[in-house]
């Protein structure tokens, strides 16, 4: 099962805290969940952006690199579904960057999950690390996500 979500950065954006005014509504401050995500005061949390670049150009038989992506892919879920991982995607046209992965744990831990990689292994994607403070609710995306992923209980090995 596949149960980590595939977005673009630029798809998740932090807003104001309470609905506009006019709305009628108004957010309730849930402690005890804020307290559970690790949120700060502002309902913010820092992540580690793990950014996976193409390698130099490797020749590898077709059957191998379906292998090795399948391999790639179960262990982004696995981290996913240990709460490591929060948010991951590819992006559409890579140049410099073809996936972004959003991690709960700092760099040195994401470079210890990520080892055993066999894109990193065999250096047909580098990473880069930047540190990002966005919203703590981001592992509760997850959960929606699954709700709407109609290919959530299958297995993906061609993404």
């Amino acid at each position: 099962m596949f149960s980590i979500v595939w977005v673009l950065l630029g798809l998740v954006s932090c807003g104001s805290p309470s609905e506009p005014s006019g709305s009628g509504t108004t957010s309730t401050f849930d402690s005890t969940l804020a307290k559970q995500l690790g949120a700060d005061k502002f309902g913010m949390k820092t992540y580690t952006l793990c950014f996976l670049n193409p390698g130099p150009p490797t020749l590898i038989a077709i059957d191998e690199l379906q292998q090795i992506n399948q391999e790639h892919f179960k262990l982004i879920s696995q981290m996913s579904e240990q709460g490591y991982v929060v948010l991951a995607g590819t992006f559409p046209k890579p140049k410099q960057h073809a996936e972004m992965l959003v991690f709960t744990v700092d760099e040195q831990k994401v470079r210890e999950l990520m080892a055993d990689d066999p894109k990193i292994q065999r250096g047909l994607l580098t990473m880069d690390f930047t540190p990002w403070y966005s919203s703590a609710a981001l592992p509760e995306l997850a959960k929606v996500h699954q709700r709407i992923d109609a290919n959530a209980h299958t297995s993906r090995t061609n993404e």
